[in-house]
């Protein structure tokens, strides 16, 4: 799970769209295996819905009111 900057005193005030929000969630240790492994997963869908020619694969991520990693990762 990717850490939640909402919980660090200097970052709660701010979004996912600021930039001290995305440098501090793309520093922390397990994130980049999150993607890799997110990103796993979703190739193969993503894959298959072209072969069948659908163009368009929607994937929602879990928000908390805005102000949390998965608003930096939907942009």
């Amino acid at each position: 799970m990717v850490p939640n900057p909402w919980h660090r005193p200097e970052l709660h005030n701010l979004s996912g769209l600021d930039k001290p929000v995305q440098d501090w969630v793309f520093a922390q240790e397990d994130v980049q295996s999150w993607f890799e492994d997110l990103f796993n997963v979703l190739g193969p869908i993503v894959t298959a819905a072209e072969k069948q020619g659908n163009p368009l694969v929607t994937v929602a991520l879990g928000c908390q009111g805005g102000y949390d990693p998965g608003e930096r990762q939907s942009r």
